[in-house]
């Protein structure tokens, strides 16, 4: 049995618990850490990204509270408290109620970061032009479509399982249970929104500075 190496399927429904192959017995798994976070557990790993950006925030309470610039603050905020928000969610399949939660969390802590605290008052879009900065879902977007542009260049040289995954539409039919919206539901909503169709996809990406 090879401990370090499992296998996990998507879509398959009946599947053994070990795989025997030339290099030996494979153990099945049921989910995976991918930079922190259970990929298959959508959910999971972004309440574990909240609880770890709000925790990154209260420790430079001192700074975003002080007398420091709007500029300042949203520079260290993009550096300190949303990278670690964004962790590894271009990876992760977001619904419209998730899209909504994460633009929620990610203003919550915009507002804190600036120092905007009750009973003081600002609207989204104003907070946004006061940080000079995109809304969470925008921004998530734009990862996405960078990650899936390297895996399509990557598709030509290599197939990695991030390659595999993000571009072979899976025709198996998922585990009961599972949501509807899929990543590559994700990434044609995304590549839509630039009036973009998946079958010419490849062709933009291969042009790194078009796309």
């Amino acid at each position: 049995m090879n401990a370090k190496t499992e296998f996990l399927t998507i879509g398959i429904p009946i599947v053994p618990d070990q795989l025997a192959t030339q290099a030996g017995h494979f153990k099945r798994c049921f989910d995976f850490t991918y930079l922190g976070s259970r990929i298959l557990d959508t959910k999971g790993a972004l309440r574990q990204g909240r609880q770890l950006a709000w925790m990154a925030a209260r420790r430079l309470r001192h700074v975003f509270h002080g007398n420091a610039s709007n500029q300042v603050k949203s520079r260290l905020f993009v550096a300190t408290v949303e990278s670690v928000l964004f962790y590894s969610a271009e990876a992760l399949v977001l619904t419209p109620s998730l899209s909504k939660d994460m633009d929620a969390t990610h203003r919550s802590l915009l507002r804190y970061s600036l120092g905007i605290r009750w009973p003081n008052v600002i609207s989204s879009s104003d907070l946004y032009l006061r940080a000079n900065l995109p809304p969470a879902t925008k921004r998530l977007t734009v990862m996405r479509l960078r990650l899936l542009g390297h895996t399509i260049r990557t598709l030509t040289r290599e197939k990695t399982p991030l390659v595999l995954a993000l571009t072979v539409q899976p025709t198996e039919p998922l585990r009961p249970g599972r949501p509807r919206m899929q990543v590559h539901d994700q990434l044609r909503n995304d590549l839509a929104l630039l009036g973009v169709k998946w079958n010419d996809a490849p062709t933009l990406a291969n042009n790194k500075k078009l796309w």
